[in-house]
C-alpha cells in the first residue's frame, strides 16, 4: 500500500524532527512572538519549513528576508522553495536576481541553468551551465547539473552517464562547492 508506506515515512520524519525537534527551531519559534523582524529567525523558520516540504510556509518567511535583507542566499533558498511548489518562471527570477550580485557561484549557476531548462528555454540555460564548468573542475556537482538538464532535454543515456560520473566524483562535492 503506497499510501501507508508514504505515511510510515512522514511519521518517521515527524517522529525523528519531534525526537529532537531542533532547539534553534524552538527558539527560533521563541523569539519570532516575541520579536516578529528576527531575521535569524525567520531564516531557520524559512529552512525548517522547506526541509519539512512546507514550501508556502517557507515562502512566508523567505518574503520577510527579501524585504528586510535580500541577499544570494534569500534568492537561492526562495528559488527552492518556489521550484517545490512548481512556480518555475518564479524560481528562475529568484535565481537571477541572486546571480546579479554572486555571478560566478557554481551552486547559483547551475540552479538558474536548470531552472531555464525546466521552463523549456534552453538556449538561455547553456550559457549558465557552460559558466558552471568554466568555473569548476569535472566533478559531482558539474556531472549532478548534467544528468538534470539531459533528463529534462528527454537524454536519458547522457543523463544516466553523467549520474555515473557524479558517482564516481562524490568524494570531491564539498570542494565542488567552496
Amino acid at each position: 500500500e503506497p499510501d501507508d508506506h508514504l505515511t510510515s515515512i512522514r511519521f518517521y520524519s515527524w517522529h525523528r524532527v519531534l525526537q529532537r525537534k531542533d532547539h534553534r527551531v524552538l527558539d527560533a519559534q521563541e523569539r519570532l512572538e516575541r520579536d516578529s523582524g528576527d531575521l535569524q529567525a525567520h531564516w531557520i523558520m524559512a529552512r525548517y519549513a522547506y526541509s519539512m516540504d512546507d514550501g508556502e510556509r517557507s515562502l512566508q518567511h523567505l518574503a520577510y528576508l527579501e524585504e528586510q535583507s535580500p541577499s544570494p542566499s534569500v534568492y537561492l533558498q526562495l528559488g527552492r522553495a518556489l521550484r517545490r511548489l512548481g512556480r518555475h518562471q518564479e524560481e528562475s527570477e529568484a535565481y537571477e536576481k541572486a546571480l546579479a550580485t554572486s555571478p560566478d557561484s557554481p551552486v547559483l549557476l547551475g540552479a538558474q541553468a536548470v531552472a531555464l531548462a525546466r521552463l523549456g528555454r534552453f538556449s538561455e540555460s547553456e550559457p549558465h551551465f557552460l559558466r558552471l564548468q568554466r568555473s569548476l573542475e569535472p566533478g559531482a556537482y558539474h556531472y549532478m547539473v548534467e544528468a538534470k538538464l539531459n533528463m529534462i532535454q528527454g537524454r536519458s543515456k547522457h543523463a544516466l552517464y553523467s549520474l555515473d560520473e557524479a558517482l564516481r566524483h562524490r568524494d570531491n562535492l564539498t570542494e565542488d562547492l567552496k
